[in-house]
């Protein structure tokens, strides 16, 4: 078997293509949800017609400015998290008592889109991309995955944990 080496892999080659995708109009708290609900720290974000439109991560969430905007803010005040513990040694689910606080940050409580908190500048590369150019483009860009579009409608995704396992693979 010959070597693969990183000019003659491409995007494609080692791409995700199952790439959760979120909606523009969608509440920043099921966003929020969404990617913790599939252990991602980041998602394209595509419009009705399923055009890349920008780009949310953990890192968009929390930007200074949000939180100098007020828009991310500690919570005052004493609550237990976790809830008592019931009869059947299961916990109350405290969510409710969280959201109905009067200080709870409204863009986490799903008062706001994701359209307001994303990166509308979605760092990008064609399925054709070599692996090297991929790395380069992270590198340069300073972002920890790069979405693979062909003709602004996403193909696949590949993040630097997909680099570290090809990297594995091939040792």
């Amino acid at each position: 078997m010959p070597a693969l080496h990183a000019t003659t892999v491409h995007a494609r080659d080692i791409m995700k293509t199952y790439v959760v995708q979120l909606d523009p109009r969608m509440p920043i708290e099921e966003a929020i949800e969404t990617l913790e609900e599939h252990d991602i720290s980041g998602a394209p974000v595509v419009d009705e017609n399923g055009l890349l439109v920008g780009i949310l991560s953990a890192r968009d969430v929390t930007r200074s400015e949000h939180v100098r905007s007020s828009r991310i803010e500690a919570n005052r005040g004493e609550f237990v998290l976790s809830g008592p513990v019931d009869e059947e040694g299961e916990y109350d689910d405290a969510s409710a008592e969280i959201l109905d606080r009067d200080d709870y940050s409204p863009a986490l409580a799903g008062a706001e889109t994701v359209a307001g908190w994303m990166s509308r500048r979605a760092v990008t590369v064609g399925p054709d991309t070599s692996l090297r150019e991929v790395c380069r483009t992270m590198v340069k860009e300073h972002v920890h995955r790069v979405i693979v579009a062909r003709e602004k409608r996403v193909v696949g995704i590949v993040t630097s944990l997909d680099l570290v396992a090809w990297l594995a693979e091939r040792r």
